[in-house]
């Protein structure tokens, strides 16, 4: 930046969103709840015929659904087994369960007693989803295929929002949340560049909740003195702006122009709509057709790591060099394949259920090849000579 004057440096977001996560997952009561699902899990998954058995009940849906962060995987999963507690209830008062060998095991009681648990359990387990969706879905359109660099400032307002929304107003409780929030914002997320995209993005400028409050117009008078085109006035893009502001001028005032303002992604909307103002147009683009998390580079950049993880560190280096060349080029195939997507993103509209990219992922239908670090704290290594056994004990009995 110092070399040169119209870079624009900003941290990752989808880091920045993880470590508030990571710090709403140090509060105690959080921790505790995350700690008895992630040892339920363990024991459910360790042990194939108490897997088969909760599959059985659940309609084989799975409680453990790996994110792209630590703590979207303690969210994804606490929201998974939300959803399956009465089968999971069902299964621990069946008679399989109960005449096993594994219900008389401490593991076994320590699950069926947090299945059972509503007040220490399932009641802060249903808190914790209900006030972090938000900010993962944040994390999710930030770690997203689209540039989503002009839904970052909004989508943190709203993430906020929801959070005192959940807690009804009640600052004693969304207090602390808040926060841990404002403490990673201010101090390392808030940028110029995002509120500069926060104003030029069409979605967000024309509603009526929309606010240019000192610290958006200071954020945009300071993008527009490092990054404006070269050669442009200040008044030449101030009067473009205003023009852009106020919806004037024979393209900005069309009634298609009004309407793609939330149909169609802000960087293709300036290209499509933006000519009468070339100079604000150039600037818009190039911040809104940014992205602003580093992740996708960080997979790429770790490739090697990712294959050689805990679960696979005895490869010779000619397999290795083989599930790396597979791996790429099945990235490679589902970016050729993928359709050019030019709708917009809506943050009341964001879909958890759906899948989320991470770093098991390969291409539809291709079996999961590797795993990742997050996983291990969730599963432990099986010992399968110990769980053979076990598993024959359980036949003869049954």
């Amino acid at each position: 930046m110092e070399r040169h004057p119209s870079i624009v440096w900003t941290p990752c977001v989808a880091h920045c969103i993880d470590l508030m996560l990571e710090d709403i997952g140090k509060i105690p009561w959080v921790q505790r709840c995350v700690e008895r699902a992630r040892n339920v899990c363990k024991f459910v998954y360790n042990h194939s015929w108490v897997l088969a058995l909760m599959r059985q009940y659940t309609e084989q849906k799975e409680l453990h659904r790996p994110g792209i962060t630590r703590f979207a995987t303690n969210f994804l999963t606490l929201q998974s087994m939300l959803r399956s507690k009465p089968p999971l209830r069902c299964m621990i008062v069946g008679e399989e369960w109960s005449s096993s060998s594994y219900a008389t095991t401490p593991a076994g009681i320590e699950m069926a007693d947090c299945i059972f648990d509503e007040q220490g359990f399932w009641v802060p387990c249903d808190e914790i989803v209900k006030f972090v969706k938000p900010l993962v879905v944040l994390l999710q359109v930030a770690d997203g295929d689209k540039p989503a660099m002009g839904y970052i400032y909004e989508g943190m307002d709203r993430a906020k929002e929801a959070i005192k929304f959940v807690y009804g107003a009640d600052e004693s409780k969304y207090g602390p949340i808040w926060e841990i929030i404002d403490r990673r914002w201010h101090h390392q997320l808030n940028r110029p560049i995002h509120a500069a995209a926060y104003y030029l993005n069409p979605a967000f400028r024309f509603i009526p909740s929309f606010k240019a409050d000192a610290e958006v117009l200071n954020g945009l008078y300071a993008i527009m003195e490092k990054m404006g085109p070269a050669g442009t006035s200040q008044i030449d893009l101030f009067r473009e702006l205003q023009m852009f502001s106020d919806a004037q001028g024979e393209t900005f005032s069309r009634p298609i122009a009004k309407h793609a303002r939330t149909t169609m992604m802000p960087d293709h909307w300036w290209n499509f709509f933006g000519p009468e103002t070339p100079n604000v147009q150039k600037l818009a683009i190039r911040i809104l057709s940014q992205p602003c998390s580093a992740s996708g580079c960080e997979r790429n950049w770790s490739m090697f790591e990712h294959i050689h993880s805990k679960r696979r560190n005895r490869l010779s280096v000619e397999k290795m060099n083989d599930l790396i060349f597979v791996h790429y080029n099945l990235r490679l195939r589902m970016r050729k394949n993928a359709t050019v997507d030019m709708s917009p993103i809506i943050l009341d509209e964001v879909d958890l259920e759906a899948e989320w990219a991470n770093e098991n992922q390969t291409a539809p239908g291709t079996p999961t090849a590797v795993f990742s670090d997050d996983d291990i704290d969730w599963i432990d290594q099986v010992d399968i000579e110990a769980e053979a056994v076990a598993m024959a004990e359980e036949e003869q009995r049954t």
